[in-house]
């Protein structure tokens, strides 16, 4: 046990030891490390842009009609914001999702764009996948959504 103690103990010191700035200045904001006359660009997390994405199936049985919908949200105005909805059916036969139907919407400087559509449909399994992306800048940031699957009678 105290070996490991002082081994851990060890790591720690020399991690420390690594980080001393030897009388150079550190400095550092949100995107950026400056050490004296060196500066290092550090690249944007994933969610620097990207609020919320969601993507939803049902249907409804008063109309018989199968809805989707899909909605990309960032935390400002970005360049270009766009969702793309794959609506797929379930094949019995080769046991696997294939797509019939591709929606996509964009917008360009906005911080939301929406999508839905209803469509008549046939008895089957189905699901919607949605992919989500927007761009800021050089920043692109996206997400993914897939929704449980609904039977159709």
């Amino acid at each position: 046990m105290k070996k490991l103690v002082s081994m851990i103990l060890c790591g720690v010191c020399f991690l420390s030891f690594g980080l001393t700035s030897f009388g150079e200045e550190i400095t550092f904001n949100s995107s950026t490390i400056e050490l004296e006359n060196t500066i290092l660009h550090r690249s944007k997390r994933s969610t620097d842009y990207l609020y919320k994405t969601d993507c939803d199936i049902n249907f409804s049985y008063k109309n018989g009609k199968l809805n989707v919908s899909g909605h990309t949200k960032a935390f400002e105005d970005v360049d270009k914001i766009s969702v793309e909805i794959f609506i797929q059916k379930y094949n019995e036969k080769s046991r696997r999702w294939e797509t019939f139907k591709t929606i996509l919407e964009s917008e360009k400087n906005s911080d939301c764009v929406r999508s839905s559509r209803s469509y008549s449909v046939g008895p089957g399994k189905y699901r919607a996948k949605s992919y989500h992306e927007l761009q800021k800048g050089q920043s692109k940031e996206s997400g993914r959504n897939t929704t449980n699957s609904i039977k159709v009678n």
